[in-house]
């Protein structure tokens, strides 16, 4: 069985979207579809680069150096998330 992917939050630019809106939107998503949603991140502005994922039972973001790429955020966020599908 393959990751299904789930694009309905791309529905505003989280640059100008508040963080709780984004969350409350991933918890109801993942009340209502009543399955393990695993949302992965990649985050960078200026020289501030992270990598975050929100799941089921809770969240995790990590910082990252200033020369990092948005690539290699994006990257560390599904390594993240494989190491929480791995437990």
């Amino acid at each position: 069985m393959f990751p299904e992917k789930d694009f309905t939050f791309h529905f505003s630019d989280k640059s100008v979207t508040p963080p709780e809106v984004l969350t409350s939107y991933f918890m109801n998503s993942v009340i209502a579809l009543k399955i393990s949603i695993i949302y992965t991140d990649g985050s960078k502005i200026g020289h501030r680069v992270s990598a975050a994922l929100c799941h089921r039972c809770g969240a995790l973001a990590i910082r990252l150096p200033g020369a990092t790429s948005i690539f290699n955020a994006e990257i560390q966020a599904i390594w993240l998330a494989s190491d929480v599908i791995g437990r």
